[in-house]
Order: structure tokens, then sequence, then C-alpha cells
């Protein structure tokens, strides 16, 4: 889309005429304006899923953070860290953590593991996803107890459905206690549960968690529900680029009527664009310089492109080129100034054949009347005093030839033929 805006303004700068480049100027700002369109949505798309890579990539050191902590044990410190600080009623026990061996759960070698029969992820059929809530990570843990030995006289129950109180109350010390750590065997229960991503599991419509939670409500989990959604919304996202283009569609284009509108003079006392009544001239224009079918546009339209040349204007050397061949940033810009160069040439031109050529004896005129006072600056001598100066009086009678002002001693010689012609080349 970029590419082709860029084709159609170089050739509004060296088209042969005005209609042709007012034509290629409108498709131009229609390109560009959906090129700024385009731009914004793929920027947001890409944003989205920046952000959900971001979040899933979070939510997977959370869990690896947690498989690692779940291994942890404790052991009794065999240093002489223990004691009772004075106190005759308690006993401070140092246990410091370990890493243990036991794995939380079986590494996931194969996505057949999770789903039977289904090898690949098909992202767009994602409808829900399960996720471990981490308010609910320590759920995911395994269970801990540490043992005293070296007692006695502690009153025997079957299993261990005691209180820590009445299983402590009648035990004695023997001497050579210990104690000692053990992870429970029995695997923790899973905790992730499904997390719908879009409304009634229909992609098409809004995400179920709509929202980002913040402040105090802050819930990572469903952050990440909603940043996935919204990344799974963007994998959809498509460039649309303009096809079938020809006069009968682009006659309906708002604003490419209000582009050929200000720029055909003719059209220009077009008041009301949108009005039907009013916007005939410009719609004819349209159809007419664009045709009224993709054939008649690729003639008329696309064609010339290749085989309009520009002049690519670089540092140290000039080429002609087909608009079609001009791929780079750096020649598109040389070609563009170029054109305006020549351009702005021709007006320059233009203007120098359409000022006035002083005459001999106005010349004399101007020098004897330069310079006086107020005075002294005299009707009779041509002179007269405007803008606090005197200076020269110019009086006009148009002659009989059509082609000549001529002002008597005080003349300025117009040649308007040549200005004319200008102006229809330009």
């Amino acid at each position: 889309i970029s590419a082709d805006a860029q084709k159609y303004k170089i050739a509004a700068g060296i088209a042969d005429s005005m209609d042709k480049r007012c034509l290629y100027m409108a498709l131009h700002h229609k390109f560009r304006r959906l090129h700024q369109d385009q731009t914004a949505r793929v920027k947001q798309a890409n944003a989205d899923v920046d952000a959900a890579l971001l979040a899933i990539s979070e939510h997977i050191g959370v869990l690896k953070a947690t498989t690692a902590l779940e291994k942890t044990t404790l052991k009794l410190d065999a240093a002489s860290v223990h004691g009772n600080g004075n106190a005759n009623n308690n006993i401070r026990i140092q246990l410091n953590p370990t890493t243990g061996n036991q794995e939380l759960c079986t590494a996931v070698s194969q996505l057949t593991e999770i789903s039977a029969g289904h090898a690949n992820i098909k992202l767009m059929q994602l409808k829900e996803i399960k996720l471990s809530d981490i308010k609910n990570l320590a759920k995911n843990l395994f269970d801990q107890h540490v043992t005293l030995t070296g007692l006695s006289s502690c009153k025997q129950a079957a299993g261990y459905t005691s209180t820590f109180t009445t299983a402590i109350t009648s035990c004695q010390d023997t001497g050579g206690s210990g104690l000692t750590a053990t992870q429970k065997p029995t695997t923790p229960s899973y905790t992730a549960e499904p997390a719908p991503l879009f409304k009634g599991d229909d992609p098409s419509r809004d995400c179920d968690q709509a929202e980002l939670t913040k402040g105090d409500s802050l819930d990572e989990t469903k952050n990440l529900q909603h940043h996935l959604c919204k990344a799974l919304k963007a994998h959809s996202v498509t460039v649309n680029t303009p096809t079938g283009l020809n006069g009968e569609s682009l006659k309906d284009d708002v604003k490419l009527r209000v582009d050929v509108r200000n720029c055909v003079p003719a059209l220009n006392g077009v008041k009301d664009t949108n009005n039907a009544e009013h916007n005939k001239a410009v719609v004819e224009f349209i159809k007419s310089g664009y045709g009224t079918d993709s054939i008649k546009f690729e003639t008329n339209i696309q064609a010339p492109l290749s085989t309009m040349k520009a002049s690519v204007r670089t540092a140290s050397q000039t080429e002609k080129k087909e608009i079609n061949k001009i791929a780079t940033e750096e020649e598109a810009t040389a070609a563009l100034s170029d054109a305006e160069g020549i351009r702005n040439t021709r007006e320059l031109e233009a203007q120098k054949k359409s000022e006035p050529i002083a005459t001999a004896d106005q010349k004399k005129v101007e020098e004897k009347c330069k310079g006086k006072p107020q005075g002294e600056c005299k009707d009779e001598d041509g002179c007269e005093f405007k803008e606090e100066k005197c200076q020269a009086k110019v009086t006009t009678t148009t002659g009989t030839d059509g082609k000549t002002n001529t002002t008597g001693s005080n003349s300025f010689l117009i040649n308007k033929a040549p200005l004319f012609l200008e102006v229809l080349t330009l």
C-alpha cells in the first residue's frame, strides 16, 4: 500500500496534464490514508501479541518456580544453632530448606500426552485454556511433616489423627533426641481451571475477560486470560489492499471526491461533494478519468506507470526511470524533488515573461522623478508623490493589436501570448 501510494505521488508530479495530475494525486491520498489506518491496526495487533507473550512468559516463570519450589524440604541444622535464649519453657529448633528429588509432575514430551489425538496446536480453534491461579499455587506444593525422635511415654494412637498438643503432652525426652522432615508422598491436586477466552466461546465476540485488572483488584491470571484473547484476535488482523478499482467504485469514496474537487479548477465551484445534486460533475470526472471498469482503470491509470519516466536526480547523477522501477525511498524522494524543481522553474519562467518591461522613456522619467521632494514632484513632469516618495506616474491605454498595452511615454510592454501558452503547458 505504501509503495503504491508513492508511485501515484510520483506519477502526479510528472503527469503531462492537469487532469492526470489530479487523478494520480487523489489516488495517492487514498492509499496514504489507507496505509495510515492499516499501520495503526497492525501496530495495535503487534502490541496485543507482545503483551500476551510477556504475560505467558511471566506465567511460565511462575510455574517453573513452583515446580522447583515443590522439591524443597526441611532438615535439622546440625550446627550449634538451637537453644532457648535463657527461657525454661521453650526451645527453638533451627530447620534449613534443602532440595529434594520428588517431582510434582511428569514433563510432557509431546502434545498427545495432554490431549490424545491432537499432535498440533490449532490456535484459531482455541476457545478456552487451563490456567493456574497464582494465588492457589501454594496448593501445588507437597505437604511436609517433621518427626521428633528420642522420646518416651508418648500416648500411642493409631494413624496420625491427634492435635499437636495431644500428641506431645505425655512425651518425655530420653536423650539423643532428633528431628527429621519428610515430604508427603501424595501428589497435590491439580489446581488449574478452564478459562474461557471469548464470550460464549465465540472468537467473533468480545473477550470474556474484557478489561485488565489493576490496583487492589489485580489478578494476574485474569490479565493473562485477557491478553491471550486479544492476541488471538490480533492473529486474524489482515491488511486490506484495494482491489477492483475503477471510476464506479471510486466515485463513492467521499474523501477522494473532495480531493478531486479541490484539485481540478473546473470543479472548484462544487459546493458540496456529498450532495448528489451538486457533485454530478465531480462524479462524472472520476468515472471518465479512472474508467468505468477495472480494464479501463488498468489502461488509464496503471499501465502508464510502466512507461512514465521520472528524473531521479541524486547527489551526482540523473537517471530517467520508469515509475514502477523506482524501488527505494531515496530514489522516490529524488524523483519527487526534481519534478517539483522542474515545475518551479516553469513558473519562474512564466513569471519573468509576464513582468512589465520598462521602455527607455520610462527609465528617463523614473530618473527625473527619483529623490524629488513633494513640492517639486509635478504632474507635468510625469511624476506623482506616492507612498511617501516621488515616482514616475503610470497611465495605461490599451492598444488595438490585442497583444500589447501602450502607455505613451510612460509605458509598460506586456506580451500576453507567451504567458497564455506557458500557463497551458504547466
